[in-house]
Order: C-alpha cells, then sequence, then structure tokens
C-alpha cells in the first residue's frame, strides 16, 4: 500500500503537495488534462496525482524500456494499483509525439489503441481498458515515461515507453481488503479479458492458458495462499462454456464480474473485439 502524496488540480495549474513532491511536467500536465477532460465529458470527476504511483510508474517504465519490449506489471507488484502501458517510436526524434510521449499515449489509451499515425511515427501499441481510465471507482493517477535502450546502452531518443498506474481511494481499499467470499455460487457479472502473466496467486500463464481472475471483492486480501488459488469455475456465456482455474485477482472488477484470458473469452463470449459482455453465469466447482 502506498502513501498518500497528492498532486492537486487547481485553476492556477499543477502543483506538487508533499516533502518529496515537485511541479509536473508540461506533458504529464498535457496528459492528466486529456484523461481528466475525458473523465468530465464522462460525467465522472477528475483524478487527483499522486508521486507515489509516478514513482511505481517510473520503476515500470524503465524496467520494460530497458528489456525492449511492451508487457504490463503482474498484479503482484502494483500493490493493488490498476495500469496502461503504451510504446511509441518515430523517426525524428523532434517529433511532436515524441516530445510529449505522455500526452501522445493519453489519447492511445483513451481511443483503444485504435489512432491514426500522424508525423515521423512508424509504430504505436498500447495496452489499455479505457474504461478503466474513465472508472468512477478511480480517484488517483500517476504517470511516467522512458526512453528505449540502444545495444551501446545509450538512450534510444526514437523509443519511448509510457506507464500509468490507477488507484481508487486508499480507504476504501483497506476495507475491501478485508473481505474474502468463499460462497460458490452461481453468480452473474460481466465478463472482460486481460492478457495473463505472473498472477496473484503465483503462477505464470499466457494468453492461450484456460484461467480466470476473480475480483479483490471476492478474493479478498491474501494472495499466495489463498484458498481461492487453484480453485476450478465453470463459466457459461452466449458462445459456450468453460472450465477455467482461478489465478489471480481483478482490481477493478465488480464483486461478481470475472476477467480471464482471451482464450476463454473467445471460447465463451465471442470475439475479442467485443470487450465486455454481460450477464455471465459462472460458479466455483
Amino acid at each position: 500500500m502506498f502513501a498518500k502524496t497528492i498532486i492537486t488540480a487547481a485553476v492556477a495549474g499543477l502543483t506538487a503537495v508533499g516533502a518529496y513532491a515537485s511541479p509536473l511536467t508540461t506533458d504529464q500536465t498535457r496528459a492528466l488534462k486529456t484523461i481528466n477532460d475525458a473523465r468530465i465529458d464522462f460525467g465522472v470527476h477528475a483524478l487527483d496525482w499522486n508521486t507515489t504511483l509516478q514513482e511505481d510508474a517510473t520503476a515500470w517504465a524503465e524496467k520494460i524500456a530497458a528489456a525492449g519490449y511492451l508487457e504490463r506489471a503482474p498484479i503482484s507488484l502494483r500493490n493493488g494499483a490498476g495500469e496502461v502501458v503504451a510504446f511509441i517510436q518515430a523517426l525524428d526524434a523532434d517529433d511532436a509525439a515524441l516530445r510529449h510521449p505522455l500526452s501522445e499515449a493519453a489519447r492511445l489509451w483513451l481511443n483503444s489503441g485504435n489512432m491514426a499515425m500522424a508525423g515521423t511515427v512508424i509504430r504505436q501499441e498500447a495496452f489499455s481498458k479505457t474504461e478503466q481510465l474513465l472508472s468512477l471507482r478511480e480517484t488517483n493517477i500517476g504517470c511516467a515515461t522512458a526512453h528505449g535502450t540502444l545495444d551501446n546502452g545509450a538512450k534510444d531518443l526514437l523509443r519511448v515507453y509510457a506507464v500509468c498506474r490507477i488507484f481508487k481511494d486508499i480507504t476504501e481499499h483497506v476495507k475491501l481488503l478485508a473481505r474474502q467470499d468463499l460462497n460458490s455460487g452461481p453468480f452473474w457479472g460481466d465478463i472482460t479479458f486481460f492478457n495473463p502473466g505472473l498472477g496473484a496467486c503465483g503462477r505464470v500463464d499466457g494468453d492461450g492458458s484456460m484461467i480466470v481472475a476473480l475480483s479483490h471483492l471476492k478474493m479478498g486480501s491474501q494472495s499466495n495462499g489463498n484458498p481461492l488459488c487453484g480453485r476450478q469455475a465453470r463459466i457459461r456465456g452466449p458462445r459456450g462454456e468453460a472450465v477455467v482455474t482461478v489465478t489471480d485477482k481483478c482490481m477493478g472488477c465488480a464483486v461478481h464480474d470475472i476477467d480471464v484470458s482471451p482464450a476463454v473469452f473467445e471460447r465463451v463470449a465471442g470475439s475479442q473485439g467485443l470487450g465486455r459482455v454481460g450477464n455471465i453465469e459462472w460458479s466455483l466447482i
């Protein structure tokens, strides 16, 4: 859990509060405004900037930039925060997208990654759920960018990785962590999909794994050793049914919503292009 150090948005601009806080960069200010403008248009409150989330985002951005590939951090490394990530590559280091990469990434995330490339940009990629940035439950955000690395170890000024961490109110989070529900169901809720990695139960999976992440409201605070880890669940949807294994928590899911691998989503709900499907029946077996 992180200490709540907040940067608040005021009419005069964005300033930092806290012993180690500093004013936002122009790029951070623009990105936050882009996201908050979209949230206000959507009818939800603006997000506050959190310096601890920014530091966490910086650490992950630097890690994936050094590795040279785009990937979300495992839930076990996010301290309960949600995450969106993006990658931008251009032919000219002075391209607007590289001068303000976080602002560009914010636009990518809000457009579900389906944004036409402009200027000298030759590649852009985003892993995000637009509804996560627009969620009523989220209150805090912190973002960072890192340049890619050349073979000689120098910064690659033509490649940038961007990361934002998003979190809900801490007081509410503490109350939610105390809960755990071992009831087997059946339940009805929405189904979404994610790209699995190292899950909260300590298991590594991929897009083809038959796995499910249950809501943190149902899983409770315990990760490794959680009695729900390894349980099987039967999911029924419009395309069919599947028996899956519980391997992870979904921090942004309502209590009876489930987040599954792409393979499970396609078998139960249909095309990944649907994004979210409601009225899905599932139960623990």
